[in-house]
């Protein structure tokens, strides 16, 4: 389980515009997670974090939903009670939900007369 302290996903990679794919075993915990990648993307890192928070953001009192629980939690607390996110979570998260990157179009040759 590693701590993303140095991931090379950025919050700002994962789209949080619309329902995650259903990668985290259930709704609820894919509702979950879109709100701690929102936390991230509003703080812009992947920085440790205080329940406190992703209750500002949650529509009611935020739950984690199995993310912090089983043999490789996604979400580790940590005994000064701030929450890290796993290297685990945020690869899960890119792969459920990758922000569609801008394309190159072609240049268009534009010819006048016959």
């Amino acid at each position: 389980m590693g701590i993303a302290i140095r991931s090379r996903i950025r919050p700002s990679d994962i789209n949080t515009d619309g329902p995650f794919a259903p990668i985290f075993g259930f709704e609820r915990a894919n509702y979950s997670a879109i709100t701690l990648v929102r936390l991230a993307q509003l703080n812009g890192s992947w920085r440790n974090f205080k329940i406190a928070e992703a209750d500002r953001l949650a529509e009611t009192p935020f739950v984690f939903n199995g993310l912090t629980s089983g043999r490789s939690p996604l979400i580790v607390r940590q005994e000064d009670g701030m929450y890290v996110f796993t290297d685990e979570f945020i690869e899960k998260c890119a792969a459920s939900a990758p922000r569609k990157r801008a394309t190159a179009v072609p240049p268009v040759t534009v010819r006048s007369g016959p």
